[in-house]
């Protein structure tokens, strides 16, 4: 399977080296460090790739890069990594695609080819402690090596057929052991990578200590090594000890409700500041909790609206602010130290349809 260079300026299907060739780029290796405009490509891409933007009378000076359709990626992109040498990998529903600073790499399902990337419509990504990208999608989880240019296929569900939900892979993560912890639409797996073996843990109404539910849409090891799980009932904890699930914050009543119901139960992400504090992005607003205290805090970007989806939060190295992404907004900066939010102005992005028609500032969030 070979990588098909797309350039700004043009594009070529032949590489003539089926293990990629090096590009000069924009990073320094090792020790990466991006161009002023990228520091926040990885939160804004999923805007300026895919919309057209049109900017209000207020704007705001960041700086944002727009790469134009044409030359990145033709589609919506549903994730973002940025791997250990440096480049942006793309995951999209028109296969998986490398960004060097200059030029796109894409890889596309090949039905002529077996070692091609199983399909192109593709849902997570994650990069393990050795340096090996997985990819998370609709028919199961990919692994890549990059040497080789060759994807191998593994099933969490062998016996589901066609787009089942038990191997829609939607969030990966690798603990301290070594082990890869694998959400799907329909259950929970740990994936033994050198046996390349999954493993079933679902939940069991007769065992309080099963994990809350079987959708997830997050997995996140922290700073200490705890594994914590997001799903569409709650918030839950592993005990590597008991190999039991603590369950911290959990409304079982939405086990029956669509994903796009607005809960702050529902979990989309979940992520660890500087300070040990962890954020979830819920489809009832962004969460914050402090596990040495065991506290949660709710703050709403949209309070007149009953959905306050939250997709993705990041943190910004050089001030520590955040970068939250929530249904139809951009959202940067929040006060944590002192949980106000008011102090500061919010940068919001607005979508209607596949268009970004605006840019301008919320006063404030309501918690």
């Amino acid at each position: 399977m070979i990588g098909t260079k797309i350039s700004r300026c043009g594009s070529t299907n032949n590489l003539g080296n089926k293990s990629g060739i090096k590009l000069t780029s924009r990073f320094s290796v090792p020790g990466t460090t991006f161009h002023n405009s990228y520091r926040i490509l990885l939160l804004c891409v999923l805007l300026s790739l895919i919309f057209s933007p049109g900017v209000n009378s207020q704007q705001v000076e960041l700086p944002f890069e727009n790469i134009p359709v044409g030359e990145g990626i033709p589609t919506a992109v549903n994730y973002i990594l940025q791997d250990r040498i440096g480049y942006l990998w793309f995951a999209s529903n028109s296969g998986l695609y490398k960004y060097d600073g200059y030029n796109f790499w894409s890889y596309k399902h090949d039905v002529s080819d077996t070692t091609s990337i199983i399909d192109n419509s593709l849902l997570t990504l994650y990069e393990d402690k050795t340096g090996i990208l997985w990819i998370g999608t609709w028919l199961g989880l990919e692994k890549f090596d990059q040497t080789k240019s060759a994807f191998t296929h593994f099933t969490p569900n062998p016996s589901g057929t066609g787009n089942d939900a038990s191997n829609n892979v939607w969030t990966i993560c690798e603990d301290r052991y070594g082990v890869l912890w694998v959400g799907t639409g329909d259950g929970l797996y740990k994936f033994d990578k050198a046996m390349g073996k999954f493993t079933s843990l679902r939940y069991d109404s007769t065992d309080p200590g099963s994990i809350a539910d079987t959708e997830f849409g997050s997995i996140y090891q922290d700073k200490e090594g705890s594994l914590w799980f997001g799903t569409q009932a709650g918030f839950d904890k592993y005990d590597f000890e008991t190999n039991k699930f603590i369950h911290y914050w959990n409304d079982y009543t939405n086990r029956s409700e669509s994903w796009t119901v607005a809960s702050k139960h529902r979990i989309n992400t979940i992520f660890e500041d500087d300070i040990g504090i962890l954020w979830l992005g819920t489809n009832g607003g962004l969460v914050e909790f402090n596990p040495k205290e065991g506290k949660f805090f709710t703050y709403l970007f949209n309070p007149g609206n009953s959905l306050n989806r939250i997709t993705s939060i990041c943190q910004d190295l050089s001030t520590n602010s955040l970068w939250v992404a929530a249904h139809e907004y951009l959202f940067l900066t929040v006060n944590r130290r002192s949980l106000v939010v008011t102090a500061q102005k919010e940068i919001v992005f607005t979508m209607s349809a596949q268009e970004l028609y605006g840019l301008g500032q919320i006063p404030s969030l309501k918690r």
